[in-house]
């Protein structure tokens, strides 16, 4: 790390580079003695901006590793803000002052929040998490959705259960004798038919000006889209070669069978299950798509949500 200093006389340059050795020496960082510099000139010209090219330096003459702790500290990112002040996030800065924000406070933010915690495994993510939730549930004590391949916030559930507060733990694995339901909505589109919505009704619906902004209202769910994405999960399995290969009226054919799926557990009072996806698939196939491609879809998308509801998946 270099730093450049231009002055209009030698005492003023002086000055300026004890005041800098000062700070320096302040932000716990020693500054080395120009006697002890090795070559001061050559420094000098490889520290000019755009003079110098880390890949040219295959010695490691000019170039080190460093933490990034140390790094950090340098960024004005990492510096001694104390937050907004509510309650809510409460962490500390680097003079250990405490920094609180609360994410779900309206003054604290502008849209719905999001936030993502990178870091190699054993650096404390889950770690951080767990103190998160318990911040989180102490303060405002809402309705919370955990979904972890592990057991990491197991510990966190059980100290929630022993407050008195109600904890649902589902374990999915081999022998669970547990099994999800992703179509356990479909009875809604029955309760709720599908409205018919004009052209001109449906651009008179549509606001441009409110595209950027508040995300919080409620807005009507679309059950029968959300069911069209579980369903084409299940078909393609989330690979971009299988969804590529879907068209227009692959997603069509979807909605239809899942309507008639749904009607069909509707009719016999119960809740529609995978296998009713597959038996109107079976016999929606062959009345929803051209000749050539009957046969083929007919089987493939059968046969796939035959897979999903069998063994561990489903």
């Amino acid at each position: 790390m270099t730093f450049l200093l231009t002055a209009p006389d030698l005492p003023q340059l002086q000055s300026r580079q004890r005041e800098l050795n000062a700070v320096l020496l302040n932000a716990g960082l020693q500054p080395t003695r120009g006697e002890y510099e090795v070559a001061p000139l050559n420094g000098y010209l490889r520290a000019m901006p755009m003079c110098f090219n880390p890949a040219r330096d295959k010695h490691h003459w000019y170039t080190r590793l460093t933490f990034v702790q140390h790094l950090a500290n340098l960024s004005p990112l990492f510096g001694r803000d104390t937050g907004t002040g509510n309650p809510g996030f409460t962490f500390f800065n680097r003079g250990g002052a405490p920094l609180t924000f609360d994410p779900l406070n309206s003054n604290d933010r502008t849209k719905n929040a999001h936030m993502a915690i990178f870091g190699p495994t054993g650096s404390g993510k889950s770690a951080t998490l767990n103190s998160l939730f318990s911040q989180l549930m102490a303060i405002h004590r809402p309705r919370l959705f955990i979904a972890e391949a592990g057991n990491s916030f197991g510990l966190f559930a059980d100290y929630c259960g022993e407050l008195g507060l109600t904890v649902n733990k589902i374990s999915i694995k081999p022998g669970c004798g547990i099994s999800l339901a992703p179509f356990a909505d479909a009875h809604k589109l029955i309760e709720q038919p599908v409205v018919p919505v004009s052209e001109s009704e449906l651009s008179d619906g549509i606001d441009i000006d409110d595209v950027d902004g508040e995300e919080d209202g409620d807005e009507e769910r679309d059950i029968l889209g959300e069911l069209e994405i579980a369903a084409r999960l299940m078909i393609t399995g989330g690979e971009e070669k299988e969804e590529a290969r879907l068209e227009r009226a692959d997603r069509g054919m979807m909605r239809e069978a899942i309507l008639a799926a749904a009607q069909q557990a509707w009719d016999e009072g119960r809740q529609m299950i995978t296998g009713d996806l597959q038996s109107a698939f079976l016999s929606v196939c062959p009345r929803s798509r051209p000749p050539r491609r009957t046969a083929g879809t007919r089987s493939e998308y059968g046969g796939v949500a035959r897979r999903v509801y069998a063994g561990l998946s489903g």
